[in-house]
């Protein structure tokens, strides 16, 4: 126990050495916990070379990272984030299959480096290569870190409650009031709002948003989405940029935070 919590106080205090690294990937030494859990010396010391090897080749290239954050934070942080991510995917029955992150690894062999900038595949052999130079790391390592990104998506799709939502922009709230009664009398909202909407992002696609998350959209526009029921808002809601005509399309998930939010209390 005294040798274990000696190593962790030497690692996250910045004073270890190859030898203190070398004993810390044999000897379970524990530097974190989430929720009872422990995040183990071995990983910690494989995010940190990856951040270090990073850094040091991006100042080689000229291009020095200077984060504000402590490197010892930066590790742990992301740690922790990742056990909080693989509890979460696994109460909630969440998985991701071989398939998937072969897939998503594949992709990843596309790079861009072909003759005339056009993507070409890389070998393993040489996506290796090109990993240990630049971030210490490996395909074996890469797909492990796929797989927890791809858990963290679903928990943020699956898991997160969102909205689903379309509008139409206007610049004064007599037009907005007058389009929520022709609304609620049977207009269609997706003529409307090409023919009237200021937003240009959603307007050709007849003002429908997609899907948001909290955190996602202007208040008072958020609390609006998150309050109310599936229909269309009966009042206009206003933002600097003017008055909104929103009709909430539908909704999911179960968690009422932000992911960051969520994140931190469930640490």
């Amino acid at each position: 126990l005294v040798l274990t919590v000696g190593i962790a106080s030497l690692l996250l205090g910045g004073h270890d050495s190859p030898k203190i690294r070398t004993i810390a990937r044999w000897v379970p030494v524990p530097v974190a916990t989430v929720n009872g859990q422990f995040v183990w010396a071995r990983e910690y010391l494989d995010y940190r070379m990856f951040i270090e090897t990073f850094v040091a080749r991006s100042k080689e290239a000229g291009q020095a990272i200077n984060p504000t954050t402590p490197l010892v934070d930066q590790v742990l942080n992301l740690l922790i984030s990742n056990a909080t991510i693989e509890r979460a995917a696994k109460r909630a029955g969440l998985s991701v299959t071989l398939a998937e992150v072969e897939a998503a690894f594949r992709d990843i062999l596309v790079l861009e480096g072909g003759e005339g900038g056009q993507p070409r595949e890389v070998s393993e052999e040489e996506l290796d290569t090109i990993l240990g130079e630049l971030y210490g790391s490996s395909k074996y390592k890469l797909r492990d870190l796929i797989r927890v990104r791809l858990l963290q998506d679903m928990v943020q799709t699956e898991l997160l409650e969102q909205v689903r939502f379309r509008q139409i922009l206007v610049a004064e709230e007599s037009q907005a009031k007058d389009l929520i009664i022709q609304l609620a009398g049977g207009a269609n909202f997706e003529d409307l709002a090409q023919e009237q909407s200021k937003h240009e992002e959603s307007r050709e696609v007849g003002g429908d948003m997609g899907f948001v998350a909290r955190g996602d959209q202007l208040e008072p526009i958020e609390t609006s989405l998150f309050s109310l029921p599936i229909g269309l808002v009966g009042d206009p809601v206003k933002t600097d940029f003017g008055f909104h005509v929103i009709e909430i399309l539908d909704k999911k998930g179960t968690i009422q935070q932000s992911y960051a939010a969520w994140l931190t209390s469930a640490q």
